[in-house]
């Protein structure tokens, strides 16, 4: 486990930054802020093949 330092989105660039690190192609993440504490949980979807899978609506926005 490594200690959160700086989550940055910009979703007008598809880009997810942690700790300065470009996340941008992880299949989910989560953001959880309880009692003072910030969590983050990054999953990454795999094929049975080994080969990562993409986001398919990468750049596509929740909320509009």
């Amino acid at each position: 486990m490594r200690k959160l330092k700086t989550v940055e989105l910009n979703v007008e660039k598809d880009e997810l930054k942690v700790n300065g690190e470009n996340l941008s192609d992880v299949s989910e993440f989560n953001l959880h802020f309880d009692d003072g504490i910030f969590r983050l949980e990054i999953a990454e979807d795999f094929y049975a093949t080994g080969e990562k899978k993409r986001p398919k609506n990468k750049g596509a926005s929740i909320m509009e």
